[in-house]
């Protein structure tokens, strides 16, 4: 989620093109560490609990973490530390932006900056 919304800040700054957005977007789901997969690697989580609560997403509109909280696989704690290791994708996007040649690095940092600063993000 944050990597569209900074991806059409970029986009709206003129920093990248629709196109440039388009194509990282993409290239970053090759990259894209999906929440299941770390659940499994943090040892929260098996593969056939993951397998269910993906299950369950197709049948009705919630996150991962809350079905699988209401599932009984995680708990709140586990789901926050989860996502504040998913928080990381924005790395994902900015790889992709300079892998694809559309960013420098530094060109990246300094967007992003300034999206927190306009938005009043924070590091946490």
């Amino acid at each position: 989620m944050f990597s569209q919304y900074f991806g059409h800040y970029l986009l709206n700054r003129g920093l990248i093109t629709r196109e440039q957005l388009a194509d990282a977007l993409e290239f970053q789901k090759s990259v894209h560490v999906k929440f299941g997969v770390i659940a499994i690697d943090e040892g929260y989580m098996t593969p056939n609990q993951v397998e269910a609560v993906h299950l369950m997403q197709k049948k009705v509109d919630k996150r991962f973490g809350e079905i699988a909280m209401e599932l009984g696989y995680l708990t709140d704690e586990q789901v926050q530390l989860l996502v504040s290791k998913l928080k990381q994708n924005h790395l994902f996007l900015a790889q992709a932006l300079v892998d694809r040649d559309y960013m420098t690095i530094e060109q990246f940092g300094t967007a992003l900056n300034d999206y927190k600063k306009e938005y009043s993000l924070s590091d946490d």
